[in-house]
């Protein structure tokens, strides 16, 4: 490969990488359904029994869905 070649591949694969992380990081911010978990939680009621919870969160706030 010529020199210039590497560079412009280089310069191109930067840009493109760039763009990508940009855009992650607007998403990662703008909305609460970038980070989905299943835990296990301990109920307060009853026999003490543990219990898998569902859970989408943001970075702002922190959802359970489903039962």
């Amino acid at each position: 490969m010529d020199c210039c070649t590497k560079r412009r591949l280089l310069t191109v694969m930067t840009s493109v990488c760039a763009c990508a992380a940009f855009g992650l990081l607007c998403i990662s911010v703008a909305t609460d359904y970038w980070l989905f978990t299943k835990e296990k939680t301990k109920e307060a009621v009853g026999n003490k029994s543990v219990k898998y919870r569902s859970v989408y969160s943001g970075l702002w706030r922190k959802c359970n869905y489903g039962k």
